[in-house]
């Protein structure tokens, strides 16, 4: 769905568990207020964009925001609301700053395969390179982002935030979630084929129909040739009829595995974004137990004092 579009009331936000009530992307930032008072999903782009050491803290008054308002549906989302690894919450860093940076990447890649399926082979290697050149730039302006942070962005973190751009360029779900800056996990493309054609790819464009004339009319094999052709194949019939079976088979093996990739890396991711939030959670209780500890000491001593007060009357 394009951007500035609404969507109906208490419709899923690009499949994960952020639902609203009324939703209109074309709120402003903050968390903004729709129809009857209803919150809308700015609520849910301040919290993806949040720094992450605040996402616990923003999480909880986001939710405490939305039962004030009395969208419990929106309310209970929030709170299940998984925390963005840090590749992930860089390319919400990067749709929150340079909303047009984003939007300029996604079009080029229109732009790309209109060329390709129009067949102009000049077109395709110019926005090919163009290409390239915008999705470097943006990686290498979300490590900036890192720095600026104070967080330290690893050559594995650009690579997980380039892969993301680049699954956003052909997968318009992908598209989405990075263009309203929610992504939660690293992406990646997930089909079988090339995400996009290669740099220059084979198309039936000008070139290809700039063959001369003598070329086209290249005489066809002697005679002599073709027979020796023929008995070459019929030596390798059997494998020729053979070969669609093991194809299919070696396809469906492929399947196989991609699907189980897949499913194993989106169980690290979450097993990962669990393994944060509990770290997250064990850090505030570390520090409540902390400040409790202090708390009891101050008490110890006055109830000593009170009691000495008492001995001495």
């Amino acid at each position: 769905m394009r951007r500035g579009v609404p969507r109906p009331a208490g419709t899923r936000l690009h499949g994960h568990r952020l639902y609203v009530a009324v939703v209109d992307v074309r709120g402003a930032g903050g968390v903004g207020m729709g129809e009857h008072g209803r919150m809308t999903p700015d609520a849910v782009r301040e919290l993806y964009r949040a720094p992450i050491e605040e996402f616990v803290a923003t999480r909880d008054r986001l939710v405490r925001a939305a039962r004030r308002s009395g969208d419990t549906e929106l309310a209970g989302a929030l709170a299940a609301a998984r925390k963005p690894l840090l590749a992930a919450w860089l390319v919400n860093r990067l749709a929150a700053d340079a909303p047009e940076r984003v939007a300029a990447l996604l079009e080029l890649a229109e732009r790309f395969r209109a060329a390709y399926a129009a067949g102009d082979a000049g077109q395709v290697r110019e926005l090919s390179t163009e290409r390239q050149r915008a999705l470097a730039e943006l990686v290498d302006l979300t490590g900036r982002y890192a720095e600026d942070s104070g967080r330290r962005a690893t050559d594995a973190v650009l690579a997980q935030v380039g892969e993301t751009l680049s699954a956003a360029l052909v997968e318009p779900e992908i598209a989405a979630r990075v263009r309203d800056g929610v992504v939660v996990r690293p992406e990646r493309y997930s089909g079988l084929g090339p995400a996009m054609p290669a740099a220059s790819p084979d198309v039936p464009g000008a070139e290809r129909r700039l063959r001369s004339a003598g070329d086209r009319a290249e005489p066809v094999r002697k005679e002599k040739a073709a027979g020796a052709g023929r008995r070459a194949g019929a030596g390798r019939k059997a494998e020729a009829e053979a070969k669609p079976d093991r194809r299919a088979e070696a396809e469906r093996a492929r399947d196989e595995a991609a699907g189980k990739e897949r499913e194993t890396r989106q169980r690290l991711a979450d097993l990962d974004a669990t393994l944060t939030d509990l770290r997250d959670a064990l850090r505030e209780a570390m520090r409540a137990r902390d400040r409790c500890a202090r708390d009891h000491e101050t008490a110890r001593r006055a109830l000593a004092r009170a009691e000495q007060r008492l001995r001495n009357l």
